[in-house]
């Protein structure tokens, strides 16, 4: 992701202002920080943003419905259980792998 785009939601002053609890911690740790407060939601809609789509957008690109898009977002139904299909057309969409959209 561009620096560009992450300041818009991450401004810098945020950034240095975790240099003290995080600057020894694991890297996984700062990022899992980072990614609450930039993307709460989870991984699908995280890759979603990332992407600048909507989810309208990304359910008419894709051809994955609508409902089922904002079901897996909001966790009312689980990403894992998606049929082969389904995560399919979502990762060619979003030029990531389908396994990336399960975790």
């Amino acid at each position: 992701m561009p620096f560009k785009q992450i300041f818009r939601v991450f401004p810098m002053s945020l950034i240095i202002s975790m240099y003290n609890p995080y600057h020894e911690a694991p890297d996984s740790k700062a990022i899992q920080e980072i990614r609450q407060y930039v993307w709460p939601g989870n991984t699908l809609q995280l890759i979603r943003k990332s992407r600048n789509y909507s989810q309208s957008q990304l359910s008419k690109i894709s051809g994955v419905k609508l409902h089922t898009i904002q079901s897996y977002e909001s966790g009312a139904m689980d990403i894992k259980k998606a049929s082969g299909n389904t995560l399919f057309c979502l990762a060619k969409t979003l030029c990531c792998s389908m396994e990336d959209l399960m975790r």
